[in-house]
């Protein structure tokens, strides 16, 4: 049994390591992008070195400590699966026809043009937009430290090119966090919409879904989620990111 969950330990941990390395190469570095290589490293050198560890850790405070790393390991890999299968659940949403507004949730840049999964979140609101009564469209991204303009700037841009009117794009370039893209937007559509009430429609990749409809009800937000498509092979930075996101927002942000 141990032989087998090291062979599953080293497989998981060079996988892990592999995919950081492919993710790099089509998005800028960040310390959120490079967190599956630590964890995968982690777990690699840990499997590697587990008889050795054994061997040494027979006593003292060295049992103890390979007990609470034992425990933590095995925390992590329960929590991030129960978290993995409530994200993978609520990543497909369709949202109800004909809302008041769009509020397409920001990504990284590449220089001054909108990343693939940024596309893709204004794509689908492009189609949103086409296929119901072309509802207004908040674009909600600061500029990052790597970003040669804001998010929103750039994806203005990108619906402009793809034939939305400007007068249907309302831009909202000072957020750095998915709780300022709802609550700086929700001032936007409030003076847009002048008192009235309205109905929105959030988008983001899928695997954001979840914890984007989180924050917009507790910005107070009508607001349902629209699941754009996702890179494939970006997906376990994606779920592992998001992961760490979920405990911190039940954790430091909610309280």
């Amino acid at each position: 049994m141990e032989k087998a969950l090291q062979k599953i330990g080293i497989f998981v941990g060079t996988l892990l390591i592999l995919n950081t390395a492919i993710v790099l190469l089509f998005t800028s570095f960040s310390i959120s992008n490079i967190i599956p290589a630590i964890i995968g490293s982690v777990i690699l050198l840990y499997s590697l070195l587990y008889y050795k560890i054994k061997v040494f850790a027979k006593q003292g405070i060295a049992k103890l400590i390979h007990y609470f790393f034992k425990l933590c390991l095995v925390f992590f890999v329960v929590s991030f699966t129960l978290c993995t299968l409530i994200v993978y659940k609520n990543s497909i949403s369709i949202p109800p026809k004909n809302a008041d507004a769009i509020i397409v949730l920001g990504a990284g840049l590449r220089g001054k043009k909108v990343s693939l999964s940024l596309a893709y979140r204004l794509d689908a609101a492009i189609d949103y937009y086409n296929q119901n009564q072309h509802p207004v469209i908040v674009v909600s991204g600061g500029q990052g430290e790597n970003e040669l303009v804001s998010e929103a700037f750039a994806m203005k841009t990108y619906l402009l090119e793809n034939g939305i009117p400007s007068e249907k794009i309302l831009t909202e370039d000072k957020s750095s966090r998915t709780v300022e893209n709802f609550s700086f937007s929700k001032e936007i559509l409030n003076k847009y919409f002048d008192g009235y009430p309205y109905e929105t429609v959030y988008i983001t990749n899928g695997f954001h879904i979840f914890r984007a409809g989180l924050i917009a009800k507790q910005a107070n937000l009508v607001s349902h989620g629209l699941s754009a498509h996702s890179v494939a092979f970006l997906q376990p930075t994606y779920y592992i990111r998001e992961y760490f996101s979920i405990l911190k927002y039940f954790t430091i942000d909610y309280i």
